[in-house]
Parts: structure tokens; sequence; C-alpha cells
């Protein structure tokens, strides 16, 4: 299972596109979001801890509240989605980009082509810039099938390793295909002698 932060404008329906469609494809993704209530997301700060004279500390108060659940999610997650929309300069999806690399979390970016120069240190840290959300399953997909093809393999083949040892492995694999099988065995060769002779 991968876990998956849509983060990024919140004036379009980009995340529940990626969310149906991962789910029209039974991908076995979660995902998290940050609150996409605008008005809620401005004034939690004043609404859970009183009134503020200031803007200054009405908007610091709600980002400090909002940044709770935002670092918990990406902290979590084993990709961040940052998507960069038309309308408005998304500062805080800038943010949440950094934060996550950082962290050095698989980062994908949702832009369009007019704001390449101006998110190209952004573009840079990133794993795959796309241009939409097709492009994003996509990648969720392909990945998602390498990670659970390589977690199937990994059990099945520590119990090969440790029943019949690691030269019934080694003529197991010969009989898979070329790929795949030298992907996954040079990875299983350090453990050969601790499995082969138990």
């Amino acid at each position: 299972m991968l876990k998956v932060y849509l983060s990024g404008e919140i004036h379009t329906n980009w995340r529940d596109e990626i969310i149906n469609k991962c789910k029209d494809l039974n991908l076995n993704i979660t995902f998290y979001s940050p609150v996409t209530d605008h008005g809620l997301s401005d004034d939690v700060g004043i609404k859970i801890l009183g009134n503020e004279e200031k803007k200054f500390w009405h908007d610091n108060k709600s980002a400090k509240i909002n940044a709770i659940k935002t670092r918990s999610s990406i902290k979590k997650s084993d990709i961040v989605i940052v998507r960069f929309g038309e309308k408005y300069k998304q500062w805080n999806a800038a943010f949440d980009a950094g934060y996550a690399a950082a962290l050095s979390k698989s980062l994908i970016i949702i832009q369009n082509d007019e704001h390449q120069h101006a998110l190209k240190e952004v573009d840079a840290a990133a794993l795959a810039v796309t241009k939409n959300t097709d492009e994003v399953v996509q990648i969720l997909k392909y990945t998602l099938e390498l990670f659970e093809k390589f977690l199937d393999g990994h059990i099945l083949f520590g119990i090969l390793l440790h029943y019949f040892g690691h030269c019934h492995f080694k003529i197991f694999l010969s009989n898979m295909d070329a790929s795949f099988s030298q992907s996954i065995h040079s990875s299983f060769c350090a453990h050969a002698f601790y499995f082969g002779s138990r």
C-alpha cells in the first residue's frame, strides 16, 4: 500500500480526480490532504484560540494549527503530490514541496508550462513534473505495481530460501522472467547463507 499526500491549490477538484481514477484502477493507496475548506483553514486559529486585532496574528494562529495536520501527513506519506494552479500563487504549496524534499519524500509536481520558469527550483527537486492528473495516476499505478510485485516476491522468496536453500532458489529464479529475477536475486544473496543454513 502506498501513502500519498495531495498538496496544493484547493479551488478545483483535482484531488477527487486522482482519488477516483485510482479507485477505478483498484490501486491500494491511502490519500491524505490538507483542509480544503478555505474559510475554515483561514479562520481556525481564532475560532479555537480567540480573536486577534491584527491580521498577522489571525493568520499566524491558523497557519500553525493547519501545520499540525500538514506536517504529520507529509511525514507519514511515501509520495507527495503538489499541484500549482493557474489563478493563485500558492506559496504554501511551494513550502510543502520544500518540506517534502527535505524529508527525502518522492515528489511529484503538477503544473502548466507557463509556470515552468517560476518553479524551476521546485521542479529540480521533483522526481516527476506532470501536466495533468492522468499522468499522475499512471505514475502511481506503475509505482504501486512494482512495489507490490517486489513485496510479494520478498515474502515468497524469503520462504523459499528458508526451506529449500540458496541453490534451489537460484533454480527457481532461472525459470522466471529474466529482468525480474535479476533485479531481486542480488538483494537476497546477502541473506542466502543465513536462510539456507537454518
